[in-house]
């Protein structure tokens, strides 16, 4: 009993004891590390302040730095995206248990990547991201042997070979150099068993994709698209099972691809030269979110089996030689929301399904975008690269897709009216249906698309007038109705007359600003009643006679009191006018009196 209560107090005090002392610790900065710390931030330039926080004694608790909890040494200094400039000191040799190094989206003003970081062997993580490093790539980036990752991606370097660099990382699990200028064949990876992400795109790599590319079984991204890569596509692409992002768009990819290949969620094989038939995809990918085979040579029809595809968001397949009916059963994918067919012969009506998927999408519909490569997880967001025609030119963009609002059914052999549905989108910003064979009238209720800002119709078979509501959209920045059989008068708004006539040109029965004047204006008697004419007139005589009746008493008032004032003022002129009217008087009186005594009788 008492044992075991000295136990219980023993163990009490070991309690405390451990209580006291772990409460009481405290990272603690070490004064090497700390000066190191110092002199690598003497050589950059901090014009925002970011490392203002680097002047106390303990360099643990400055921004950016981290020190493990057990040994106090500094194992990050992570300053990415700080704005700063400046140079790269090698005093970071210093901090010998420095793990993680990040200076990505900073601006070194195009210096190499300093030599030194090839010795700092206890790295995991090197990320030199957009930094405007150029130059030569190190080649003792391969005495990185603890490397998981490396990312230089962003930058202008190059080499004389990517093997030399790599040699030796075997360990490594994502790497990214996408972006560079880059060149040569692939080198062999073979080595690399535990590599899950490989980025090379966006640089002049050239050759055949190595063989030994399905080797890498754990690989889950594959990126080696905007380079110049010819040949076969390997079939052990296939073998990759943990694959979910394949992009090899922006080659010059020339063989027929195997079904197989597609067996992946992220695929891209965009603007190559793939030839063949679209392959059924039900059995092979039942889990593809996003497939893009735009701007290839595809032939033959659009499966019936991508109506299978309950998880796919976006299907491209822009800019091939496919024709046939628009299938309907992609009305059952229930998250689809991005359709590429654009700039192919397909034929038949135009889905009105289209509409409904557009209204029920957060972020709207965008059938017909030439190149997006990747979706992001399970939202529905897409970021990549995009081209396609707005305001009558192509336009493209990179990030951000997820705002797009438009549709794009150009340049296909489609028939039939325009669904009366497409007036529901009233958040679309962009409606393109030109170079078809649509007949029958614009929508009459198309006013209701109030925030679109391009509206191309041109080339088709429609015909009737344009719809008045046309004018209530107040954002339209471009507008193109020509070559189609409309007719009547062009609807009067301060709008559709901003527009020049090309817009309304090839309807041989449009008239009306700004096109020549409709032949009923120039023909129709003036609506002018003729009362109104009468009393325009009488209106017109009073007025004349005021201002004769003002002109006279100016008149008068000015020649009287220019002769009466100048009698006034002058005595002179005054005395010889009254001595000239007395004379005057006097021989008016005598003549006037002899000129009576004549005629008096005698």
């Amino acid at each position: 009993m008492i044992s075991n209560k000295r136990i219980a107090i023993n163990f009490l005090h070991v309690v405390l004891f451990c209580v006291f002392v772990s409460g009481d610790a405290e990272v603690k900065c070490i004064d090497k590390e700390r000066e190191a710390l110092l002199t690598f931030k003497n050589g950059l330039i901090d014009d925002r302040g970011v490392l203002s926080s680097w002047q106390s004694d303990e360099c643990c608790d400055w921004y950016g730095v981290e020190c493990s909890n057990t040994t106090s040494h500094v194992i990050t200094p992570q300053c990415d995206y700080c704005g700063l400039q400046g140079e790269v000191r090698y005093s970071l040799l210093e901090l010998h248990h420095l793990n993680y190094l990040d200076l990505s989206g900073n601006n070194f003003g195009g210096i190499p990547i300093p030599q030194f970081i090839g010795s700092m062997k206890q790295l995991q993580h090197l990320s030199l991201e957009d930094s405007n490093f150029h130059g030569i790539i190190p080649p003792n980036v391969g005495n990185l042997t603890n490397l998981l990752t490396l990312d230089i991606s962003d930058n202008s370097l190059s080499s004389t070979s990517l093997s030399v660099v790599v040699s030796g990382l075997e360990s490594l699990e994502i790497l990214d150099s996408s972006h560079n200028q880059l060149n040569g064949s692939i080198p062999d990876l073979r080595a690399f068993c535990s590599l899950t992400e490989l980025h090379l795109s966006g640089n002049n790599f050239s050759g055949y994709i190595p063989l030994s590319i399905g080797k890498f079984s754990k690989l889950q991204v594959l990126d080696l698209s905007l380079n110049s890569f010819e040949g076969l596509v390997p079939p052990s692409i296939g073998q990759l099972s943990k694959l979910r992002t394949l992009d090899l768009s922006f080659n010059s990819l020339e063989v027929t691809i195997d079904s197989q290949v597609i067996y992946h969620d992220g695929l891209d094989l965009s603007n190559n030269q793939l030839t063949g038939k679209v392959p059924n995809c039900s059995e092979k990918f039942p889990n593809l979110h996003s497939l893009n085979l735009a701007s290839n040579k595809f032939s033959g029809k659009i499966p019936l089996s991508l109506g299978n595809l309950q998880n796919s968001v976006a299907l491209q397949m822009h800019g091939n030689n496919l024709f046939g009916e628009f299938p309907c059963n992609l009305s059952l994918c229930p998250k689809l929301i991005i359709i590429d067919v654009g700039g192919n012969k397909l034929t038949g009506e135009i889905p009105t399904w289209i509409a409904q998927i557009a209204c029920k999408s957060t972020t709207y519909l965008d059938p017909f975008l030439f190149s997006i490569y990747f979706y992001n997880n399970n939202e529905n967001k897409h970021y990549g690269y995009s081209s396609f025609l707005w305001k009558g030119k192509e336009s493209g963009y990179k990030t951000n897709l997820e705002f797009l609002k438009l549709i794009d059914f150009s340049s296909n052999r489609l028939t039939g009216n325009i669904p009366k549905s497409f007036s529901n989108m009233r958040g679309l910003n962009s409606l393109n249906l030109s170079r078809n064979s649509l007949s029958g009238g614009i929508i009459p209720d198309i006013g209701k698309m109030e925030m679109l800002d391009s509206l191309d119709l041109s080339h088709n078979q429609l015909y009737g007038k344009i719809p008045t509501s046309l004018a209530d959209i107040y954002t339209l920045g471009f507008l193109d109705l020509s070559n189609n059989s409309l007719f009547g008068k062009i609807p009067t708004s301060t709008q559709l007359q901003s527009f020049n006539a090309s817009t309304y040109a090839g309807n041989n029965g449009l008239c009306g600003d700004p096109l020549p004047e409709c032949p009923e204006d120039s023909l129709r008697p003036s609506t002018t009643n003729p009362l109104d004419n009468m009393n325009e007139k009488e209106n017109i005589s009073f007025f004349c006679m005021q201002e004769v009746d003002i002109s006279m008493v100016f008149g008068f008032i000015i020649g009287f009191w220019g002769v009466v004032g100048s009698f006034v003022v002058k005595k002179s002129w005054r005395d010889a006018f009254f001595n000239w009217l007395d004379v005057a008087g006097d021989w008016f009186y005598v003549k006037g009196g002899v000129l009576v005594s004549k005629f008096r009788p005698s």
